[in-house]
């Protein structure tokens, strides 16, 4: 049996994730939903993050299924663009974790910059391949965030350019890259100077016993149910501010004239203090 470890390290990953916490929304759905699809196909998965808090070191998912939390940088939360601080320790800590467990595996999968940093050092250890999932691009993001903030304060609150440093050497020393979207291929390609045989995309699927279409009638019953009228704009997700709701609630005047009956439905979570401040 083919055994794969997979490594997302920010957020509050575990069997029943806490979804709307701070860094956990579509990444961790995505990692979840990949290493349940790995072990129905037969293959044995560790889903390696970081243990903080009051979390357990295991969750036992199914027969072939586990997260595994390993402790590093102490009990609370750390966001994801300060995880560069403490990826040294994780390796470590990780590294003689296997070692205790005497686990053995097939291949190191790993997801977004600050697990493919660590993911590299773990599989040049292991003498395994390593495969890696960006999720985003720092390059891209760093471009695209906009005039709101200045230079020195993006780089101080989100470190594009350590982060893009990490990234560079990630995909040059990683076996594969899987992207989620063709412009992330692209952007890899052009920006990263990643060889296009050694990337491809792969999109993210869905569950279909989740998500059908939903039949007409069906449809206008719960329209009414919740007052969704056709000229609604809905907006779900976390609070945070990277998501860009300042950039929704800015051009919703010219919306308004365009369509003056439009309203902003906005279903937006977030439990914490760090959360009701981002917006």
């Amino acid at each position: 049996m083919k055994s794969i470890l997979m490594i997302s390290l920010h957020g509050y990953v575990g069997a029943n994730a806490e979804l709307g916490k701070p860094d956990t929304g579509g990444q961790v759905v995505y990692v979840l939903e990949l290493a349940d699809r790995f072990s129905r196909l037969g293959k044995r998965v560790d889903l390696v993050t970081r243990q903080f808090e009051d979390q357990p070191e295991y969750d036992h998912v199914d027969d072939n299924f586990n997260v595994w939390r390993i402790p590093f940088g102490g009990k609370k939360f750390i966001r994801k663009e300060d995880m560069h601080d403490h990826l040294k320790k994780f390796v470590t800590n990780t590294l003689a974790a296997i070692k205790k467990e005497n686990k053995k595996y097939d291949v190191l999968y790993s997801h977004y910059w600050d697990a493919g940093w660590a993911g590299q050092k773990i599989a040049e250890e292991l003498g395994i391949c390593h495969v890696h999932t960006p999720h985003s691009l720092g390059w891209w993001k760093q471009h695209s965030m906009g005039s709101d903030m200045d230079e020195k304060e993006m780089e101080k609150t989100y470190r594009f350019k350590e982060r893009i440093r990490k990234e560079y050497f990630v995909y040059q020393m990683c076996n594969f890259v899987i992207a989620t979207t063709l412009p992330q291929v692209d952007l890899l390609v052009q920006q990263y100077d990643v060889l296009s045989r050694n990337c491809s995309m792969i999109p993210p699927g869905i569950d279909e016993n989740r998500f059908f279409p939903v039949p007409s009638k069906e449809n206008d019953k719960i329209r009414l149910k919740y007052d969704i009228k056709p000229t609604d704009i809905l907006a779900l997700g976390r609070m945070a501010h990277n998501k860009g709701y300042d950039l929704l609630l800015h051009a919703l005047p010219t919306v308004f004239e365009l369509c003056p009956e439009a309203r902003l439905v906005a279903a937006i979570g977030g439990d914490s203090q760090q959360d009701r401040d981002g917006i």
